[in-house]
């Protein structure tokens, strides 16, 4: 091989013959038509491509897990995560360790049954006993309600008809009851009397009046005297317009703490006859009894 002379321009490379050329076309034809070459060119036409970032989403909680399914189903709210609950440290009894351990989904209540310190034949001993207890409270009340000192109705005995010079009473009885202070019957009563006496009568008269007056354990007139037209066969309950202030007096007066209250009865020719002319034809103690 020869050496290059100085100052003078290399040499071009020889040219590539011919069938060289060919061979090399034929060769780059071949291997677009192979299929190993397509996905091959895939494969890099893919990795050239920038890649797209995936948002990584949190890993899902158990009650999100048991909702989901294949299926679509409804969406609802995530339901609070329960609290944990603590654990009680295990026993050392015997009767603990051979117990089996109780079903986590049981409520407290459930798993603290209720200790029972009676047996059955003390249970049914003590029912027996307030049995008994009750039914000996209910006789002593019954007993000692009708042993109860009361006065008599009437301290005398009365021998009806009694008859005046114009009233033939028949019957009379009094009681207590308290007043009417509504509707069209309302008694006219003083303020606060908490219980009237009532008397009623079953008379038969001439045309005339018949006069009425309530009297305390000290004669004293108690409210106002009630005078009444009356003829032929009458019914009549007169009330008092005053009387007890309060429920007590009148056991007070059942039991006979309090003198009896008296009714008098007069009759005269009219209401509007003079007082000297009213002539009393009854009397009698007010009764203990009640309505």
């Amino acid at each position: 091989m020869r050496s290059q002379e100085p100052g003078m321009p290399e040499p071009c490379p020889p040219a590539a013959p011919a069938n060289l050329i060919s061979n090399r076309k034929n060769r780059t034809n071949a291997r677009s038509t192979s299929p190993l070459w397509r996905r091959w060119k895939r494969l890099s036409q893919s990795r050239s491509q920038p890649r797209t970032t995936r948002v990584r989403r949190p890993p899902l909680k158990n009650w999100q897990r048991k909702g989901t399914a294949q299926h679509s189903t409804p969406k609802r709210k995530p339901e609070p995560e329960p609290e944990p609950e603590t654990k009680a440290e295990p026993s050392t009894d015997r009767k603990d360790n051979d117990t089996t351990a109780p079903d986590s989904d049981a409520s407290p209540a459930e798993k603290a049954p209720i200790p029972s310190f009676l047996t059955k034949i003390e249970k049914i001993a003590i029912s027996a006993l307030f049995a008994v207890l009750a039914l000996a409270a209910t006789f002593a009340i019954i007993h000692f309600s009708k042993r109860v000192p009361t006065r008599s109705p009437f301290s005398e005995k009365i021998d009806y008809p009694v008859n005046g010079k114009l009233i033939e009473i028949r019957a009379a009885s009094t009681y207590w009851r308290a007043p009417i202070t509504s509707g069209e019957n309302s008694d006219v009563v003083r303020r606060g009397t908490a219980l009237i006496p009532v008397l009623k009568l079953s008379l038969h008269s001439k045309p005339c009046a018949i006069r009425v007056f309530f009297r305390d354990q000290d004669d004293i007139v108690i409210g106002d005297g009630i005078t009444r037209e009356i003829s032929g066969l009458t019914e009549l309950a007169l009330p008092a317009t005053a009387g007890f202030d309060e429920i007590g007096m009148h056991a007070a007066y059942r039991t006979g703490e309090s003198e009896p209250w008296t009714v008098q009865v007069f009759e005269g020719p009219s209401r509007n006859a003079d007082r000297k002319d009213f002539s009393k034809i009854l009397e009698t103690q007010i009764s203990t009894g009640r309505r």
